[in-house]
């Protein structure tokens, strides 16, 4: 019995430690399947973490290649391509033109000429630098100008032998010695013309006339000056021309004292002549009223070459000389509205001389224009021109040249305001076009 119930007991207890071992496994394998489980879990959110993060990364990227898309490529590399600029420097030789110079020799007669040594053109370089824009030339502009090679002037020999008599040496004689000229005119005659025109010179003006004449003979044989070579006709038709204004300015500051008063009998003005070419009338009213300042404006660089030595021989002061067409001058601060009396003999229609020379004349004071024949249609027409460039025309005076049948006239035109700045237009355009 004992060994029975000792063997029941040991069946039970072999039960319960089977029962155990079971009920361990079991709860092992419900614990690794848990592990697992948990792994895999684990294992699918950072992998589904990842794959979101790749996808937002995958979304911004193209986010930003979107906005990138919205800039037009094209359009800014054409922009860039435009803006590219360039610079190239350009050097081209020029010729360098010689000046002709004269000289005084005693060993040829008075008026004759004789080449002492032939002149040679030089050679200047010129720089230009251009600037481009996307390939395509914008602007040009001159920066510098070099002389390679100096040019050689031309020097001419005048001849002084027999110096003509001056005008003053026959002061004392009679009306029946005459000047040694071609008309025989004497000073005694001479002087009583410029009395008719209210003028008398000094001893020393009379020199500088006689001086004058001769400079304009000896560089008129080399360069096409005047047409007048005849000492008579030179004194007339030149000298005592150009002088006559005088005699107006007088006539009419009895009546307009304007006049007296703006140009003061030509004293202590300021006169330019515009294209006064030999010098007429702006040298002899220089000579016979020294106290005038006086511009000589011309537009050919040879007859200010002759305007300035006739400065320098006659020793005047106070007197330019300058090279420049008057459209171009009138439209230098330095000339524009700066002269009290503006006088010209060019051969112009009178709007196209009123476009050219009132621009230069201060508000106030008076344009003198020279005039020959008859005007009245020629006045007419102009008065529209006239008032546009702000004048108005106050007198006309009209006479015969002493000694002559030669008509002459002087408009008066007095500048009353300002010249607008569209005036004078360009170069060619006065004459072409005239206002209408």
């Amino acid at each position: 019995m004992k060994a029975k119930e000792k063997t029941k007991k040991s069946t039970k207890k072999l039960k319960i430690s089977l029962k155990n071992i079971i009920t361990t496994i079991f709860i092992i394998i419900i614990l690794f399947d848990i592990v697992i489980f948990y792994n895999q879990y684990i294992k699918g959110n950072v992998s589904y973490a990842a794959s979101s993060k790749a996808e937002e990364t995958q979304k911004n990227k193209e986010i930003e290649y979107s906005e990138v898309e919205k800039v037009d490529i094209d359009k800014v590399i054409n922009q860039n391509s435009k803006q590219s600029t360039s610079e190239e420097l350009r050097q081209e030789d020029v010729a360098l033109e010689y000046l002709t110079e004269y000289i005084q020799s005693d060993e040829l007669l008075k008026g004759e000429t004789a080449v002492a040594e032939e002149g040679k053109k030089g050679t200047q370089r010129i720089t230009y630098k251009k600037i481009y824009e996307n390939g395509e030339l914008k602007s040009e502009e001159q920066i510098s100008i070099a002389v390679v090679k100096p040019a050689i002037n031309k020097v001419i020999k005048v001849g002084t032998k027999e110096i003509k008599p001056k005008i003053q040496e026959s002061k004392q004689v009679t009306n029946e010695i005459q000047l040694n000229k071609p008309s025989g005119l004497t000073l005694e005659q001479f002087q009583k013309i410029l009395k008719e025109i209210n003028v008398e010179l000094t001893d020393n003006q009379c020199d500088q006339f006689d001086k004058y004449y001769e400079i304009l003979v000896e560089w008129n044989k080399v360069m096409n000056l005047t047409g007048i070579t005849q000492y008579d006709e030179v004194l007339v038709k030149h000298f005592v021309d150009s002088l006559a204004v005088f005699k107006a300015v007088c006539e009419l500051s009895g009546t307009d004292n304007d006049i007296k008063n703006k140009i003061n009998y030509f004293k202590n003005v300021s006169v330019i002549d515009v294209g006064t070419g030999a010098g007429f009338p702006g040298v002899p009213i220089k000579i016979a009223f020294p106290e005038t300042d006086v511009c000589l404006l011309d537009s050919l660089n040879k007859r200010v070459n002759f305007l300035n030595e006739v400065i320098n021989q006659l020793g005047i002061k106070k007197v330019d000389a300058i090279h420049s067409r008057a459209e171009d001058g009138a439209r230098n601060p330095l000339y524009r509205e700066k002269y009290r009396i503006g006088v010209s003999r060019a051969v112009a229609n009178l709007a196209t001389l009123s476009e050219y020379v009132l621009p230069f004349v201060e508000p106030g004071g008076y344009f003198i224009a020279y005039k020959s024949g008859e005007i009245d249609e020629e006045l007419e027409a102009s008065k529209k021109a006239i008032g546009v460039l702000g004048g108005e025309i106050k007198h006309v005076y009209k006479f015969s040249l002493p000694g002559t049948d030669f008509g002459r006239s002087f408009v008066f035109i007095k500048k009353n305001r300002i010249t607008p700045k569209k005036y004078p237009r360009k170069s060619g355009l006065p004459s072409k076009e005239p206002i209408k």
